[in-house]
């Protein structure tokens, strides 16, 4: 992101912010690791982050997460959130520098971090072109602001930005080859299952439920379902999906969301899915119970299938509302169906227009997902389930000390009663896990699914990162204490670098 013509942009603009008396070489501000620390968080409070005296790195980078999911919780489009989430990595790999005994390294690291932060308004509203102010310009004509170059807006490119670091920051994912149904289909085709399975419905009786210009037939309806037909994509692009969805008893609102996701896989690299639908968590967990094998990575909190409620309440506080995307009429009347599964009556019934109906819905499936995961792990033979938590996870007791304590012991206990193998990663290890992952196998497919504020990102091919954690965590006895300690209060102290 800061390199080139931008990255000289970015120094330009960060003099006259800085002190007079601080000195530069080669555009990059000559800063002790204290001085850049207090430089960063001083922009905090501007965007709504915390005031905080003497940061340290690890705080400091916590506080640049926090502050970038508020700012994603105002517009999920912010581009300042995106680029915050690259800071606070950044500020995380400073630290583990730090913590290794690399201090020229990370000092250098750190102050090229303090230039981005000193700039994160302008870096995120700008980005550099060549010519004259375009007709989308933003910010003072150069008579007022002489000094950087051209500059327009960004937003076009953050979605992408976003898609590509937020499984591996910093790294290109190189696409995984797969022969067999494209990715956002096989996702989309397990949800219209289910909504058929759970009204007790053949493939034939929905595509009876078509209208006869459609010539459909159950091996019509069975290829949308594995996700090897096209006919939903075409109905898409002609208008007609309201028509296949009110065959699966659906409404406005689930048309709405599988157009979403229709389009957004469309425009996904190969290999990639993103669902950005209200529907997503609904989705994830149906993948989730059918998965062969489940590998969870909890870089912040405790997953969704492993959390009380008690937990998964207080989780729920801080995650924006689902918004139907585009703009479809709330229903005068909207009964809940008899027919099937009552999560899915209440999206097939259109309540998810609701932000209150909406909001305990989503509460309803992650206490769904949690119930299954349980009985999953406590049947005979119970398929391998395995969950990283990285220290943070331990340590963050965002919901409480009681609630906390509640939740590590119900690990602790699942741990030793069921199927569940579960890691600690140490706090001195140098690996730092950024992202909650999780990575599922089934039928001889390996995903990767990333779950962010407002959409979950699907991958083809198991996140190396993931199973690096897994080889550098504890052994599960050891991790087993660590819940015991944690819950406690009794964890050890980090070593500070």
């Amino acid at each position: 992101m800061a390199n080139g013509t931008a990255y000289e942009a970015f120094q330009r603009l960060a003099a006259p912010k800085l002190r007079p008396q601080t000195r530069f070489e080669d555009g990059v501000p000559l800063l002790s690791v204290d001085e850049a620390a207090e430089a960063i968080a001083a922009e905090l409070p501007p965007l709504g982050g915390p005031t905080l005296t003497s940061p340290a790195l690890d705080r400091l980078a916590a506080s640049v997460t926090r502050t970038a999911a508020r700012l994603r919780r105002a517009d999920p489009m912010d581009p300042r959130a995106a680029l915050m989430d690259l800071l606070a990595d950044e500020l995380r790999d400073a630290e583990a520098e730090l913590e290794e005994g690399d201090h020229a390294a990370a000092v250098g690291r750190v102050r090229r971090v303090c230039l981005m932060a000193l700039c994160l308004d302008e870096i995120a509203s700008h980005a550099p072109v060549d010519g004259g102010r375009s007709a989308d310009a933003i910010g003072p004509p150069a008579s007022v602001c002489p000094g950087p170059p051209r500059l327009r807006a960004l937003e076009p490119a953050v979605p992408r930005l976003a898609m590509s670091c937020a499984l591996e920051p910093g790294r290109p994912v190189p696409d995984v080859p797969w022969v067999g149904p494209r990715l956002g289909d096989t996702v989309l085709g397990a949800h219209l299952r289910h909504l058929r399975e759970c009204q007790d419905l053949s493939w034939a009786q929905i595509a009876a439920r078509l209208p006869a210009a459609f010539r459909a037939d159950g091996g019509t309806i069975a290829d949308l379902e594995t996700g090897t037909g096209t006919t939903l994509r075409e109905a898409a692009h002609r208008g007609r999906l309201g028509a296949y969805l009110h065959a699966y008893g659906a409404g406005a609102a689930a048309a709405a969301d599988v157009h979403q996701l229709l389009t957004d896989a469309e425009l996904a690299r190969p290999g990639y899915a993103i669902d950005r639908g209200p529907g997503r968590p609904h989705r994830y967990q149906l993948l989730e119970q059918s998965a062969d094998s489940v590998l969870l990575l909890g870089a912040v909190l405790v997953p969704a299938a492993l959390r009380t409620p008690a937990y998964a309440i207080a989780a729920s506080l801080d995650a924006p509302a689902l918004r139907v995307p585009g703009d479809v009429p709330l229903p005068q009347v909207a009964p809940v169906l008899e027919a099937g599964c009552p999560l899915c009556r209440i999206y097939r019934a259109d309540l998810l227009l609701d932000p209150d109906a909406a909001s305990a819905w989503q509460l309803g499936v992650g206490a769904e997902q949690a119930a299954a995961f349980e009985e999953r792990l406590r049947r005979p033979g119970a398929p391998e389930a395995t969950v990283v938590l990285s220290w943070s996870a331990l340590a963050s007791r965002f919901a409480g000390a009681a609630v906390h304590a509640e939740q590590m012991l119900h690990l602790a206990d699942l741990a030793r009663t069921t199927a569940l193998r579960v890691a600690v990663l140490p706090d001195d290890d140098g690996y730092l896990a950024t992202h909650d992952v999780a990575v599922l196998r089934t039928g001889g497919r390996a995903v990767t699914a990333s779950s962010g504020l407002c959409d979950i990102t699907y991958q083809d091919g198991a996140l190396r990162r993931a199973g690096m954690a897994l080889e550098r965590a504890l052994a599960p006895d050891t991790s087993i204490e660590m819940l015991e300690r944690a819950a406690a209060a009794d964890l050890p102290g980090r070593r500070l670098w």
